[in-house]
């Protein structure tokens, strides 16, 4: 992103993506040089383009027209993004590609955020690619019709989602025929519990505060409330052999498969580690950003035998053993607080929201000197930029693992194993 745009809004011009780029973006280039991100662009495609952008080096654009289509491109598989919901912004990939798209995405973050000269070959775990969210809000339109919302947008999109469990669909379409206009303008809290069951609860639409006011925690809210009204319904899952109790509003994995694919991962990596003291009860694990917990059961199988699970709204201990302590705090507060210097710990697992632990989380975390870190990620340049602060800190990743766990749309969630430096040949 060299040039700068001679180009301006509004102005239209045909191109060729060349790349793939984060956010379901593609990259070409302008006449004047200038490099163009245009969303839904696939590599391969030749496009007519409308710039909707124009940024200090790049423009950003919209397509007006397919000219000749990528052979990844397909006919989008979700009807509500193929009218405009913002949903599923990876339909129209052809699914195999979506994966590769993703790795692509994940490694070039690794080479220029994360600045890593060798990078550890990337695992792929692909989840079900159909029906597979648990976790919903709908919106309702001015005829009383539910559905998704368009992008940036509060238009709702009353087709069918490729995302839909079909106990959901059918509720989606119930709706269709029997609209409730009287819920105009509210939304609707969906959830499916690990039974199939389907839980609803209609709430006034969510009111979200300047940007600047909005919390830190952007990826999780286990313990908040939709507009301080107490939720009518808890769902419950089951990973690792323990029952989670999430309410309707909490937070929750969102693809119905991905707590147990995670738990998975964690065991198999932890399993694999050469520690002479592995049935010690005197391991010590720090889970942080922990939420409800969810890591707790694998920590326990695999032998550690102290758990400080550390999260900054307070949860409902559903635990209750003398051996797991809930810690309410910020984690950048308890890693330099008394207990925690007291509490060395042989591993930690750092699941941080979108934006990242930062650097100040991250040095913390290793003047303790942990023999293990799993850093979890939403964002693959969130995730890269703390990889390479996990470096500066002389910890590398020697496994890492994508996981993709929101098929259809741009998103994944990753996965790394980090070992101090002088450790990773043992």
């Amino acid at each position: 992103m060299g040039k700068k745009p001679n180009e301006q809004v509004g102005d239209t011009f045909s191109l060729s993506v060349q790349r793939p780029a984060h956010q379901g973006k593609g990259v070409g280039f302008a006449p004047s040089g200038v490099v163009v991100l245009v969303a839904g662009g696939v590599v391969g495609d030749t496009l007519q383009v409308e710039v909707t952008r124009v940024a200090k080096r790049h423009l950003e654009a919209r397509i007006l027209k397919v000219d000749i289509p990528s052979p990844h491109r397909t006919e989008p598989r979700c009807t509500a993004a193929a009218h405009g919901a913002g949903c599923c912004d990876f339909s129209h990939l052809d699914p195999d590609y979506e994966l590769e798209v993703k790795r692509t995405i994940l490694r070039s973050h690794l080479e220029r955020m994360g600045k890593l000269e060798t990078i550890a070959p990337i695992d792929i775990v692909e989840l079900d690619r159909e029906h597979w969210r648990c976790r919903f809000r709908l919106g309702i339109d001015s005829s009383g019709r539910l559905g998704q919302r368009a992008p940036r947008s509060h238009e709702v999109i009353t087709e069918q989602c490729l995302q839909f469990p079909e106990v959901l669909s059918a509720e989606v379409a119930r709706w269709q025929r029997a609209p409730q206009p009287h819920h105009a303008g509210k939304e609707l809290l969906c959830a499916v519990d690990d039974q199939g069951n389907l839980h609803t609860e209609l709430i006034e639409p969510r009111r979200r505060p300047p940007r600047s006011h909005q919390p830190q925690r952007a990826k999780r809210a286990a313990s908040s409330r939709v507009n301080n009204r107490r939720p009518s319904s808890t769902q419950h899952y089951v990973v690792g052999g323990h029952t989670f109790d999430v309410t309707i509003d909490g937070f929750w994995q969102a693809h119905r498969d991905a707590a147990a694919t995670y738990h998975e991962i964690i065991r198999q990596w932890l399993e694999t580690i050469n520690n002479d003291a592995a049935e010690s009860s005197q391991l010590c694990a720090w889970d942080l950003y922990g939420g409800v917990g969810l890591f707790i059961p694998v920590l326990q199988q695999c032998g550690y035998g102290q758990i400080y699970s550390v999260e900054s709204a307070p949860v409902i201990d559903s635990f209750n053993q003398p051996n797991v302590e809930f810690i309410t705090s910020t984690v950048e507060r308890w890693v330099s607080c008394e207990q925690a210097l007291t509490a060395r710990p042989q591993l930690v697992v750092a699941d941080p929201p979108r934006s990242g632990a930062g650097a100040s989380v991250i040095k913390g975390i290793a003047k303790h000197q942990p023999e293990v870190v799993i850093h979890i990620g939403c964002d693959p340049v969130a995730f890269s930029r703390d990889i390479g602060l996990w470096s500066t800190q002389g910890y590398v990743p020697t496994q890492i693992t994508m996981v993709n766990a929101f098929p259809g749309t741009h998103h994944f969630e990753t996965l790394a194993l980090l070992r101090p430096r002088q450790n990773t040949h043992n």
